[in-house]
């Protein structure tokens, strides 16, 4: 009976081959038995005033697309399959959820500015706040979000979006 070809995920090539090279080498957990599937990703900041009025932005990140609002504008577009890849590698490899050192204070009650960071996995929401937590900024997750709302916002800046 010939075997059946199972569907792979787009961006899940890498993953899958090394649970396969895993698993010929006497691995651990078969495919699918390890982290699920990230459905989407956001990055929320607010506080402090801006020349527009108060700041604040949100990046929401959902499969290869992404969306990026402030106060100054909305933009959207599609992610390289090498920003899908570091993405979908930080959310694997994060541990804001497990933080526990209370922050110092929220920056945005002293006009600076506070950060938000959630992902939805599994139909499971999570949220990581910089008024609740101290945030390392060397996280997987902190570091590849930042850069993407940077780049992001530094490209939505020009003259066409």
């Amino acid at each position: 009976m010939p075997s059946r070809a199972r569907r792979v995920r787009p961006g899940g090539w890498p993953c899958a081959l090394a649970a396969a090279a895993t698993a010929l080498l006497g691995g651990c957990a078969p495919p699918g038995d390890g982290i699920g599937e990230v459905e989407s990703v956001e990055r929320r900041t607010w506080g402090g005033m801006c020349a527009e009025g108060p700041c604040g932005s949100l990046l929401v990140v959902t499969g290869d697309q992404w969306e990026f609002t402030d106060q100054t504008g909305e933009w959207s577009g599609v992610l390289s399959r090498r920003r899908v890849a570091a993405l979908e590698s930080a959310t694997a490899t994060t541990r804001l959820a497990e933080l526990t050192e209370p922050a110092r204070r929220c920056e945005a009650d002293v006009d600076g500015t506070s950060v938000r960071y959630a992902w939805v996995q599994d139909g499971r929401r999570t949220e990581v706040s910089s008024c609740d937590v101290r945030i390392p900024a060397s996280d997987p997750l902190v570091v590849v979000l930042d850069r993407l709302a940077e780049d992001v916002r530094t490209r939505s800046a020009g003259p066409s979006p």
